[in-house]
Parts: C-alpha cells; sequence; structure tokens
C-alpha cells in the first residue's frame, strides 16, 4: 500500500517481505530519493535508490518483516529552506519599504 503525499514524498506499507525483496517504484531513476523507516524488529532502515530496469528507481528491503516506508526525494529539503529565506526577505524588505514611505510622509 502506498499513499501519495506530495511529488517529492511518499508513505509505503510493505507486509511480508523476505530477506532482499525489492520495492520498485515507479519515478525516473534518481539516486536523491530514500527510504527510510524502523523495522519490525525495530531497528532503522535507510536506502538510497538503486537502477532498476529501465530507469527506475528501487530500493532493496535488508531482512524479512513488515515495513513503513518514508520515501522521499532528499534535495527538496534545501528547496524548502530556500523558500523560507526568500520569503523572510521579501518580508523584511517590504517592512523597510513602508517603513521608509511612513519616514518620507511626515517629513
Amino acid at each position: 500500500n502506498y499513499n501519495f503525499i506530495k511529488p517529492t514524498r511518499y508513505d509505503v506499507s510493505v507486509q511480508n517481505a523476505k530477506e532482499g525483496d525489492v520495492l520498485v517504484f515507479s519515478e525516473g531513476f534518481d539516486k536523491n530519493w530514500t527510504a527510510e523507516s524502523l523495522a519490525s524488529q525495530g531497528e532503522t532502515f535507510r536506502a538510497q535508490s538503486e537502477k532498476f530496469g529501465n530507469n527506475l528507481n528501487s530500493f532493496v528491503l535488508p531482512k524479512d518483516g513488515d515495513y513503513e516506508l518514508n520515501i522521499s526525494y532528499k534535495p527538496q529539503k534545501f528547496v524548502n529552506l530556500g523558500l523560507i529565506i526568500s520569503m523572510s526577505t521579501s518580508i523584511l524588505l517590504a517592512m523597510l519599504f513602508l517603513s521608509n514611505l511612513a519616514k518620507k510622509a511626515k517629513k
């Protein structure tokens, strides 16, 4: 089962996986996709995408068991940081502009 969260994140549930099973993710291959989870034994699992077949992403499951995976595109965190910086800068510039207008209006 999977749940589309946004274009750069999916939540995936895998039951009864066998060691070495391959989860194929139908997204064009990019090494920056990662799968992270807690395996059923409580161990942290993290895997980088590997190329599968005709340029698809895949993840090899290391152990038998159930997985709750968060599959995400890691460079997105830099895009989000850039958006926060841009918005903060825009707000600061707008405040400075309005402050200068208010000072000129008083003169």
